[in-house]
Formats: C-alpha cells, sequence, structure tokens
C-alpha cells in the first residue's frame, strides 16, 4: 500500500483548503468596505471564526492521516446536527455568491434528529459541490440547495442533499467518470 502524503494526496488537501480560504479572502474585503456598521462587521467576524475553525478541522484532518501514513481515510463518525452543517455551509457560500450577485435559493427541511457520521467530510463535501456551483455559474446566475429528510423506517432517517446551478455543466463522457479522483475537464 503507498504511503499517505504523497504529491496527489497534498493536492487534494490544498483543494479542499482553497474553497474556504477564497470565501474567508472575500469577507475580509467586504467587511474592509463596510468597517462603519459595528452589526456588519461583527456578524462578517463570526462567519470568518466559523470558516478559520472549518479550515483548522480540515488540517488537523489531513495531518491525523499523515501521521498514520496509509491510504485508509479514517472517518470520524459521531452524533452531529445536519441543520448546523447546512447553516455553517450557507453562511460560507452566501457572501461568495453575493460578489457575482448570484440568486442563492435555499429549500431546508429542518430537523432536531441528530445524525451519525463525518461531520468534517460532509461539511467538505458541501462546501465543495457549492463552491464548484460558484466556480462554474455565472454572474447573475442561480444556485439552489435543497435539504430533504426521509424516515426510512423507525429507527433510520436519510439525508438528502441537492445542489443546482445554471452553470455550465458537464460533458456525457465526464460524468462517466465523475467519482474517480482528481477527473477534469478540459
Amino acid at each position: 500500500m503507498d504511503n499517505f502524503g504523497d504529491e496527489k494526496d497534498i493536492s487534494l488537501f490544498l483543494h479542499e483548503l482553497r474553497s474556504p480560504i477564497n470565501a474567508l479572502l472575500a469577507m475580509v474585503k467586504k467587511t474592509q468596505m463596510n468597517l462603519d456598521s459595528k452589526e456588519a462587521t461583527a456578524e462578517a467576524l463570526d462567519k470568518m471564526i466559523g470558516i478559520a475553525s472549518y479550515i483548522l478541522s480540515l488540517s488537523n484532518n489531513f495531518l491525523e492521516i499523515t501521521k498514520s501514513m496509509n491510504n485508509f481515510l479514517e472517518t470520524k463518525e459521531k452524533l452531529f446536527n445536519a441543520n448546523e452543517i447546512i447553516k455553517h455551509c450557507i453562511d460560507i457560500s452566501k457572501f461568495q455568491f453575493s460578489l457575482k450577485n448570484i440568486e442563492f435559493i435555499t429549500n431546508i427541511m429542518h430537523s432536531d434528529n441528530l445524525f451519525i457520521g463525518d461531520q468534517v467530510k460532509i461539511t467538505q463535501i458541501l462546501v465543495n459541490l457549492l463552491s464548484n456551483a460558484f466556480k462554474y455559474t455565472s454572474k447573475c446566475g442561480k444556485i439552489r440547495l435543497d435539504c430533504t429528510y426521509d424516515y426510512l423506517n423507525d429507527e433510520f432517517m436519510e439525508l438528502t442533499i441537492i445542489v443546482q446551478d445554471n452553470g455550465i455543466g458537464m460533458s456525457k463522457s465526464f460524468l462517466k467518470n465523475i467519482f474517480n479522483s482528481f477527473k477534469c475537464e478540459k
């Protein structure tokens, strides 16, 4: 088994950091322009702390994986509130979307139920989906985030998250390889 920490793994880690860092930088720039509003500044600082905490979680996760020196990506399954994750990802993305005047529509079904899973990885996935939607949606475009919960039985619930945009889309040939690591459409 190859060791974890080679160039491909480092590239993956850096890719994961780009979206939250870009959102953080955009928030700092906008805050600089609105320093007269204490309320807006305080709100922006709270969001910046949330983004910085997420970046720190990613960094800690990468360091733990590097220490183990293998390709097995260990998950940290524990109870989490899905609504908190979704709200956090919306807060990260909403500001970024405003920079391109993108209409951001959310349809979030609220649930007080707790889920078991890896909160950091779920956050990563949603941030990446929203970041890609932003990246490939032109100015004044539309991005929609839907989140629903369905009871599978008395014991289990399913969380469904859908991100839609009116960006450039993906070719059929690219869709065939969408779940392979580091596939880029040329």
